[in-house]
């Protein structure tokens, strides 16, 4: 049977590597600029080029705009030097694209998404390629966002502020300045959170169910209180507001409960999560297929059942059909609807033996949200600090199992009334986001838990929640 050709991006992803570096360009001011145009290209044996094309912006974006080029006649390929491009040796190339990579993933702004398929025409970026010294940032090293007007910089404004703290960035528009000189910048380049903040209009471009506490950081209170009179969204996200705004409310009467952002940037489990946020993307997009075939089986379950022991069933044994794909299993628990998981919680925590640790840990969340205790065989999760000290043999968490872990620690520490744990977690999870339906779950103990704290009644409580919203594990649910 001949074999099937494979489209470029496949064929970039899994062989580009195996071609040799041809030659490596980028325009010759880049370090005083800080904004590089810099190509890679690898050569076939049939003396085509594959690039990768990529703008790398050192002061604040990392990867502005990306491309590839495939298996292309090097004649076809424009004269780079009519560019304003020289040539450059690979090492430098590398190291100035993950240099602008990195540095603005440390503020969460992700590169362009092209990056995805070009990242595989560059090598790995490990230790076998030598770590050069290139300078992000400003003189003094803080992000600089320099855009144009038409660009949509108040989420990555947003993001800075959040990150960086307002008096840790500079912000001024591309056709203010002749030059970057930052001797030069006057206070009207200046962005003011308060005269430019995220609006209305920004927060209904978020899809219904998107929203998440750490999109939700980016907007002020006002603005939220009045989204959240206006009930315009859904239940699930009117709930998150609520809980952000419960939260702030807890923030102005205990400031010192909530850790302080640098210190939660620049610790070791931090760190260690950012480091493995691009492992997770790699693993995910390997598992596409095996998610897409997790949701048609779903859809086809959803859709001729209702919520009854024989649909409960069948959820079951898409559980355990995906147990040891740890990604499929993660997605399980994060999109299968309540009632099932209720309905076979007994089975899966008899069984929780066949999950891997993504899988083991939000399993132990439903548990204890559940039983109110945590059974024995997840005491290993209460007696360990850290994701590492909980799966030792495990050499390959990447930054899924953190979020896992700190989503369970966060709702113990709830169960427990250790406010300090509580917020701790907390604050980790509104940096990197929750995701899924969990977050719901989640949300509704927190928002219980912090109108106890407040003392706050539903009869003098403006964020109230539904009836619903608290009374999703009832006891006949239990039974």
């Amino acid at each position: 049977m001949k074999e099937q050709p494979l489209s470029p991006e496949k064929y970039i992803q899994t062989r580009a590597r195996n071609l040799p570096i041809y030659k490596c360009y980028i325009n010759e001011d880049w370090n005083d600029a800080k904004l590089a145009n810099i190509i890679v290209m690898r050569q076939h044996s049939n003396e085509n080029i594959t690039a990768g094309v990529f703008l790398i912006d050192l002061l604040c974006l990392g990867i502005k705009e990306c491309d590839y080029i495939f298996n292309t006649p090097l004649e076809e390929l424009n004269n780079v030097s009519a560019m304003g491009l020289i040539e450059t040796d690979y090492n430098t190339a590398h190291n100035v694209i993950y240099a602008g990579h990195d540095f603005a993933l440390h503020f969460e702004i992700s590169p362009h998404k092209d990056f995805e398929i070009a990242k595989y025409i560059l090598e790995d970026d490990d230790d076998s390629i030598p770590l050069m010294d290139i300078a992000v940032g400003d003189e003094e090293g803080n992000p600089y966002l320099l855009v144009n007007e038409d660009y949509n910089y108040k989420p990555i404004l947003a993001k800075l502020e959040k990150h960086a703290g307002r008096d840790n960035f500079s912000f001024s528009f591309e056709e203010d300045m002749d030059d970057y000189d930052e001797s030069e910048e006057e206070e009207d380049d200046e962005w003011d959170m308060d005269d430019d903040e995220l609006n209305e209009e920004d927060f209904n471009e978020i899809e219904d169910g998107f929203i998440d506490f750490n999109i939700l950081k980016a907007y002020q209170t006002e603005l939220l209180e009045d989204i959240l009179e206006l009930n315009a969204r859904s239940a699930t996200d009117n709930l998150m507001i609520k809980t952000e705004l419960l939260l702030r409310k807890l923030e102005e009467t205990a400031p010192d409960l909530i850790p302080k952002i640098d210190a939660l940037l620049s610790s070791q489990e931090y760190k260690i999560f950012h480091n493995k946020i691009e492992e997770s993307q790699r693993l995910a997009d390997m598992n596409n297929d095996a998610d897409e075939a997790v949701f048609e089986a779903l859809k086809k379950i959803s859709a001729r059942q209702e919520p009854n022991a024989i649909a409960a069933e069948s959820f079951y044994k898409l559980f355990t059909k995906n147990a040891s794909n740890e990604l499929s299993t993660y997605l399980l628990f994060q999109t299968v609807p309540l009632p099932f998981i209720l309905m076979n919680l007994n089975a899966l925590e008899e069984n929780m033996h066949q999950y891997l640790p993504a899988g083991q840990m939000l399993l132990a969340f439903y548990s204890l949200l559940k039983h109110e205790t945590v059974l024995p065989q997840f005491n290993f999760l209460i007696q360990a600090t850290q994701v590492q000290e909980a799966y030792p043999a495990h050499k390959n968490l990447h930054s899924l199992h953190y979020k896992c872990f700190w989503i369970f620690k966060a709702l113990y520490a709830i169960k427990q009334n250790k406010a300090e744990d509580i917020f701790y977690y907390h604050s980790l999870l509104s940096i990197c986001g929750i995701g899924g339906d969990v977050k719901y779950m989640y949300a509704i103990q927190l928002s219980k838990w912090l109108k106890a704290y407040l003392n706050i009644t539903d009869e003098d409580n403006p964020f109230a929640d539904d009836d619903e919203d608290d009374d999703l594990f009832t006891d006949d649910e239990q039974d």
